[in-house]
């Protein structure tokens, strides 16, 4: 179902991104009661509250609801998203530094715990 995709994806990425239901609140300008209400399951946001809390995840709209125009996956998205605005000079930094962290990962310089 949608709304449960959608309550899904507002947990993840503001998980993602680090923050706590009050800073997802604070940040949509929604209450906290409000976020625990969506992520439990006993509300939906209107039309309105979504584009603020995609705004606030720095998501499109659409991702929260499971849907991608571009065929890119909702990971793929959100970097799109925390990209857009950049400088070209700020894009070809974090593109340089994802490589060499790619290339660390490749050649096994960096673990990841395989319980994340």
């Amino acid at each position: 179902m949608v709304e449960d995709l959608l309550r899904e994806n507002i947990r993840k990425f503001r998980v993602q991104s680090y923050m706590t239901q009050e800073q997802l609140a604070e940040r949509a300008g929604v209450s906290p009661i409000f976020i625990s209400q969506i992520e439990t399951g006993m509300r939906l946001p209107g039309t309105v509250s979504l584009c603020k809390l995609a705004q606030a995840l720095r998501v499109d709209p659409n991702t929260l609801l499971g849907f991608t125009q571009s065929g890119r996956t909702p990971q793929e998205e959100q970097l799109a998203a925390l990209l857009s605005g950049r400088t070209e000079q700020e894009v070809q930094f974090v593109l340089l530094v994802v490589r060499q962290m790619l290339q660390n990962l490749d050649g096994g310089a960096i673990k990841l715990s395989s319980d994340s």
